[in-house]
């Protein structure tokens, strides 16, 4: 907990140069990390999204959305059957980007699990935050 707010602390007074607006929407990944990365659409106060990790063979699907007041929400995605087809969304946490150029911007999360059920981890425990550089893979045409 202490690392979440010393976190969110050091966020609230570092000034971003980038305003995170459409432009930012496409693909993104991280080349230090391999068969990881984040889809992002934004639109005016709306964010959604989701992030991708292949570990130990296994695919793990995260989806995020924003509120109006840009508070994003993580869910992990938890398929239930294939016919019919159906996923669960299961409430896990909250996502943070901050855009460092038009090209490179940190996507950091912050997890609140119940452990008491089946859930893949990536990379940490309840209630930590981990976050990495990602970089630009696609962007819309009207940007450019």
């Amino acid at each position: 907990m202490k690392k979440f707010i010393l976190f969110i602390v050091l966020m609230l007074f570092s000034v971003p140069l980038f305003a995170l607006d459409d432009c930012f929407s496409g693909a993104w990944y991280d080349p230090e990390r391999p068969g990881e990365g984040i889809f992002l659409e934004v639109q005016a106060e709306r964010v959604v999204g989701s992030y991708y990790t292949f570990r130990q063979n296994r695919l793990d699907w995260y989806v995020f959305a924003s509120d109006e007041g840009r508070e994003i929400t993580l869910y992990q995605q938890e398929l239930i059957s294939y016919e019919p087809f159906n996923v669960i969304n299961w409430e896990v946490g909250e996502v943070f980007i901050f855009p460092e150029s038009q090209n490179n911007l940190v996507f950091t999360w912050r997890l609140d699990l119940d452990l008491s059920r089946d859930v893949s981890l990536p990379l940490c425990l309840t209630d930590c935050v981990r976050g990495f550089l990602y970089t630009r893979l696609t962007q819309p045409i009207s940007c450019n």
